[in-house]
């Protein structure tokens, strides 16, 4: 059986995708940290639908955490979307080293390493990658609202690209999705004063995600793909 790994599955937009490529017939092993009652609930909801739906924790605070998990997972993968990130608004000398090692540890270093283990089973399955960042980093920018978790978004996508680059003979696509200021987003302030006079939604970003995942898709990679409404352009 092949599953899709969502990390940071069970809550907001992790939760949407899941039930996004869950209605797509895409059997989902839904990853969460302390969200466990949360993605129980979204594990059975998910069934319902008719796939199948496993939920498994872990800490990503730390490699060896990050191997934990490893560990105790056991499913034959064939699409990865590394949704789980922590967020932090603080300008550069704002921020603790300690936030700074935080932040590219979970953001960063834990889906490099997690990818590096499950590629193997996404190479057989000729599947995804998807990673989240965020809008504006198409282009280097200043950004001192949130100056650590950009930069952290931004190496991602270094990242993203040179997978992509090294998979494509081996037919797997790697992609980023880049949300811009969504309806339930810690930031957002007057949704009027975006350019589209609104946010957006969870699920305007899970059917991005969605569309990556199908076969038609399977020569689009090493993009970032921006849902964001005009933001930041």
């Amino acid at each position: 059986m092949k599953w899709t790994l969502i990390t940071g599955g069970a809550i907001r937009l992790g939760a949407e995708i899941a039930r996004e490529l869950a209605k797509s017939g895409y059997n989902i092993v839904i990853h969460f940290n302390k969200s466990k009652t949360p993605a129980q609930k979204l594990k059975n909801d998910i069934k319902k639908i008719g796939v199948h739906c496993e939920i498994i924790s872990g800490d990503f605070n730390s490699s060896s955490s990050v191997q934990d998990f490893l560990n105790r997972y056991d499913f034959d993968t064939e699409n990865l979307i590394h949704n789980m990130g922590n967020f932090l608004i603080e300008g550069p000398l704002e921020t603790s080293i300690d936030n700074w090692e935080n932040l590219f540890q979970t953001n960063l270093f834990a889906p490099v390493q997690i990818t590096k283990e499950l590629v193997p089973q996404i190479i057989k399955h000729k599947g995804r990658i998807v990673t989240i960042g965020v809008t504006g980093i198409n282009t280097a920018r200043a950004d001192i609202k949130s100056t650590a978790y950009t930069q952290t978004k931004t190496s991602l996508l270094g990242f993203t690209k040179a997978l992509a680059v090294e998979l494509a003979p081996r037919g797997v696509t790697v992609n980023m999705v880049s949300p811009g200021q969504l309806d339930n987003s810690i930031d957002l302030k007057d949704p009027s004063k975006l350019p589209m006079k609104r946010a957006g939604k969870t699920r305007d970003v899970a059917r991005m995600i969605k569309f990556l995942l199908e076969p038609e898709s399977n020569y689009i990679t090493g993009q970032n793909i921006e849902v964001a409404g005009a933001l930041r352009l």
